[in-house]
């Protein structure tokens, strides 16, 4: 199953909004992403695009949304949230060679992105006030922690 995603060019030419919850069961984990959720496909530089994917290339757009999810709530590790892109963008189609390739650049560099950003922050507390008083809020694993952090940053 593909997520609803909707493209938000007032934002930015690269970002898509979650249309409807998205949940994704991987080895009895379950991840749960809400809608209203914003991302901006899979980060992959402009001149790799013609060895790889696009970054919302269907092949990839899954992996990467719930990649994008894991790395800005850190509900899980980022080893874990690494393989399991790797496994969805396999599951939905994407050549081997290309998924190595980018799976490898992912635990190179992938460790910059990992840090909380002030963008991620501001991100997740909108989309707080928007999910918090949902009756299912829980399955979301919302980083309620993280969210003392970003009042501290302002």
């Amino acid at each position: 199953m593909y997520p609803k995603l909707q493209p938000r060019p007032e934002y930015d030419i690269r970002t898509y909004l979650l249309l409807e919850d998205y949940s994704y069961l991987w080895n009895g984990r379950l991840i749960s992403i809400p809608k209203h959720f914003l991302f901006d496909g899979a980060s992959i530089p402009r001149f790799a695009w013609a060895v790889t994917y696009s970054p919302f290339d269907p092949h990839i757009a899954t992996a990467a949304l719930i990649h994008d999810w894991i790395y800005c709530t850190h509900i899980w590790n980022r080893y874990d949230a690494d393989a399991l892109f790797k496994h969805v963008c396999l599951e939905h189609g994407a050549n081997w060679i290309k998924v190595q390739a980018m799976h490898r650049t992912l635990r190179m560099v992938g460790g910059l992105p990992w840090k909380v950003s002030k963008k991620d922050l501001e991100k997740l507390q909108v989309l707080y006030e928007k999910l918090q008083f949902r009756t299912d809020f829980a399955k979301f694993k919302f980083p309620v922690n993280m969210l003392a952090l970003e009042s501290r940053l302002r």
